[in-house]
């Protein structure tokens, strides 16, 4: 899986998301060895970075999961990024390449492309057959889910929350309306 990964990631080395250069040069005493991963390979924390397994570049700590340890109930942190972690996801369960993910996220802009909200966008996808079709808030997503993905039904939720609207737009009244009446009130009461 993790080669799988890093192949994903060496076709898009030209979009990074990583904002930390390597780790300078440091003192001794200021590298801190966290131990073994699981091939033997030892993972090291300078000045409060780790080096990713699968991209290999260093971040802060705060760009990684902490997990803990069940049988010795100790913390560690995660041996891939969050970045990584992501593309580890998608490329798991959607089986696409990265191209084509970041290619939908550049197309939705950071808005859900249902109710236009700048928010945590996920991925959308058909039920029946699998293919993606966008990114969507999670009340978007929820919602198409809830209702089958089926456009008659749709329509008629549409259908039905127009009815309503229009049904109840004659007993709205405006807040001039609202002042006007108080003032006409006022006036009939000082008489």
């Amino acid at each position: 899986m993790r080669k799988a990964v890093r192949e994903l990631l060496d076709r898009t080395k030209d979009i990074s998301f990583h904002t930390l250069p390597d780790p300078p040069p440091v003192k001794k005493g200021k590298v801190k060895i966290l131990g073994r991963g699981r091939k033997g390979k030892r993972r090291l924390m300078v000045e409060g970075n780790l080096q990713c397994r699968v991209c290999e570049q260093w971040l802060s700590t705060t760009q990684y999961i902490i997990h803990q340890d069940r049988r010795t109930k100790r913390l560690h942190h995660d041996s891939y990024c969050h970045e990584c972690r992501r593309m580890s996801y998608i490329a798991r369960n959607h089986a696409i390449p990265v191209e084509q993910y970041r290619a939908i996220v550049v197309e939705a802009g950071n808005h859900c492309q249902i109710c236009k909200q700048e928010t945590t966008l996920h991925l959308d996808h058909c039920h029946a057959t699998g293919k993606l079709r966008g990114m969507l808030c999670v009340r978007c997503n929820t919602g198409l889910g809830t209702l089958q993905d089926d456009p008659d039904i749709l329509r008629a939720a549409i259908t039905y929350v127009e009815r309503y609207n229009t049904l109840h737009a004659d007993t709205k009244q405006t807040e001039q309306d609202i002042e006007r009446e108080r003032r006409m009130s006022r006036i009939r009461d000082a008489h």
